[in-house]
């Protein structure tokens, strides 16, 4: 079945600084939204995908100019469209990570790795596109809920205070043209307890893909699933920046990266 989808697209974006002198200060990230349809963005891109396919440097400069988006990280002069989208690197407090394995069953990127939820920010569900009010979620926090809700399970969702979305990063994939948002959720929950909520009141996704988990202080055993070649580059890229998170509060702390993920679960976070 074919569904056009009300989606949104990144148009552009804005970040306070963060070099050392700013470390007092509040970060903000801002962003520009618009409307995009699943038929827009697929039809839009297939000029991509011709250009790319035969390598032609002219045509690809009529769509994308690399440098200002590589270099500069400016993605307004990229001039295909794009679906945002939330990608979630999931933790336990006994210490695990959390990714999924997509089903074989769906249309896009079927038997690839990403990160434990994804998800597209609706029009209507997350009211993305309406004027931000102070007192609720930003349209993104809210997308990260409904695809936990969604993905996993509302009885894991409704565990979650809203200071334990953290929103760790950007990424921008240079094939798909997908910018991610890239969010860490440490679950005051164990693995399995998440996997019995899922089994017993289960998300109306949850057959997307399979559950899978490494523990967070195994470097082997992350390295070899970072070396998988069947990863979606916005859920690897997810997974990276969280475990670079987790990593740099270790190291800050004289903790373990076990310790620090067991705290950010368990303990109250500054709103």
């Amino acid at each position: 079945m074919y569904f056009d989808g009300p989606c949104v697209r990144l148009i552009d974006y804005r970040a306070s600084p963060t070099d050392a002198t700013a470390a007092t200060e509040a970060k903000q990230l801002s962003l520009t939204l618009g409307p995009v349809g699943w038929y827009d963005y697929s039809v839009a891109n297939q000029e991509w995908a011709k250009a790319h396919e035969y390598a032609s440097t002219d045509r690809v400069r009529d769509f994308l100019d690399i440098e200002r988006v590589t270099r500069h990280k400016e993605i307004s002069g990229v001039r295909l469209t794009n679906i945002v989208v939330t990608v979630v690197t999931i933790t336990t407090r006994d210490g695990y990570v959390l990714y999924s394995l997509r089903s074989k069953r769906l249309g896009s990127y079927h038997n690839r790795l990403i990160s434990a939820v994804s998800e597209n920010l609706h029009q209507v569900k997350d009211r993305a596109l309406d004027a931000p009010v102070p007192s609720v979620l930003p349209a993104p926090f809210r997308a990260v809920l409904r695809g936990i809700r969604e993905e996993l399970s509302a009885a894991v969702a409704n565990t979650i205070p809203s200071e334990k979305l953290l929103l760790l990063g950007l990424s921008f994939h240079l094939e798909t043209f997908h910018p991610s948002l890239i969010f860490l959720v440490p679950l005051d929950l164990t693995l399995a307890e998440v996997k019995q909520m899922r089994r017993e009141r289960p998300g109306v996704d949850f057959t997307e893909g399979d559950l899978l988990s490494v523990r967070v202080d195994k470097a082997e055993a992350i390295d070899r699933l970072l070396a998988d070649e069947r990863w979606i580059p916005c859920g690897k890229a997810s997974l990276i920046r969280s475990l670079e998170f987790l990593r740099t509060l270790a190291e800050e702390r004289g903790d373990s990266v076990f310790q620090v993920v067991h705290d950010l679960a368990t303990l109250p976070l500054p709103r």
